[in-house]
C-alpha cells in the first residue's frame, strides 16, 4: 500500500512536471513560426542607397525602399523568434547594408525603422499598436534622425510640451495630440526657453488616424509624415 502511494505521488509529479513544462515553453515563446505578420518598412537612413528587406533570407518588398520612402504593410509569413532581418543595398542583393534579429508574432503589425548611416546604421523594430487613439486626437510617434538638430529634443504642439527627450536614431513611443494638427516645435531637450521651439510644419494629422513623424535634415530640418491607418 505504502508502494502504491509513492508510486502514485511519483506519477503525479512527472505529469505536474510535463505539464509546467509545457506552460513554460508556451509562456516563453508566444510565437509560432511560419505564420503571417504585416511589416512595414520605412528607410530613414540619411545617404542610405535603396534598400531591399529580407527576412530568413526571403525578401518581402517588391520595389527598393529609397531614403524617406516608406511600403504600405506587407503580409508575409515570416512569424517566429529570432528572425534575421537584413537591410540590403537594392544594387546587389548579397549587400547587407544592416542586420538585426527580432521576434515577429503572428498576426501582429511591425515597422522596420533603417536609421543611421554607413557603420553607424541600425534597425529599429517596432511593434505597431494600432487601436484607434481618443475621440478628436491623432497619435503620433516621432523618429528624429536630423543632424541639424540637438542629440536630444524635446517636442510641442504650440508651446505645449507632447514629448520629452526623444533621442537621435531612437523611435518613440506614440503619444495623443489635437487631431488637425499642422506644425510641430522642436527644441533642444530641457531648454524651457519657448522662444527657441523651431517650428516644423506637418501634413493635417487627422483625428482617428495613427502617424509616425520623421525629423530629418542637416542644414533644413524637416519632417516625413508616414500613415499607419
Amino acid at each position: 500500500m505504502k508502494k502504491s502511494n509513492t508510486l502514485s505521488k511519483f506519477l503525479l509529479f512527472a505529469a505536474a512536471g510535463v505539464t509546467l513544462g509545457l506552460s513554460s515553453c508556451s509562456d516563453d515563446d508566444g510565437i509560432t513560426a511560419g505564420e503571417s505578420v504585416n511589416v512595414k518598412i520605412v528607410n530613414a537612413a540619411e545617404s542610405s542607397p535603396a534598400q531591399d528587406v529580407y527576412i530568413e533570407g526571403t525578401k518581402i518588398n517588391s520595389s527598393a525602399v529609397a531614403y524617406l520612402e516608406t511600403t504600405n504593410y506587407i503580409t508575409t509569413p515570416n512569424s517566429g523568434k529570432d528572425r534575421k532581418i537584413e537591410f540590403r543595398t537594392s544594387s546587389g542583393s548579397s549587400d547587407v547594408y544592416e542586420t538585426e534579429k527580432a521576434d515577429l508574432r503572428s498576426n501582429k503589425n511591425y515597422t522596420l525603422f533603417l536609421t543611421g548611416t554607413g557603420s553607424s546604421a541600425d534597425i529599429e523594430v517596432t511593434e505597431d499598436n494600432l487601436s484607434a487613439p481618443a475621440s478628436g486626437k491623432a497619435k503620433v510617434r516621432f523618429v528624429h534622425i536630423s543632424s541639424g538638430s540637438s542629440e536630444k529634443v524635446d517636442i510641442y504642439n504650440g508651446t505645449t510640451k507632447v514629448l520629452a527627450g526623444a533621442e537621435r536614431g531612437d523611435v518613440t513611443n506614440f503619444v495623443e495630440v489635437d487631431g488637425g494638427l499642422k506644425a510641430i516645435g522642436v527644441t533642444t531637450a530641457g531648454n524651457t526657453d519657448v522662444n527657441s521651439i523651431k517650428s516644423l510644419t506637418v501634413q493635417n494629422l487627422e483625428a482617428g488616424k495613427i502617424y509616425s513623424v520623421i525629423i530629418y535634415g542637416s542644414t533644413n530640418v524637416s519632417t516625413r509624415v508616414i500613415a499607419h491607418n
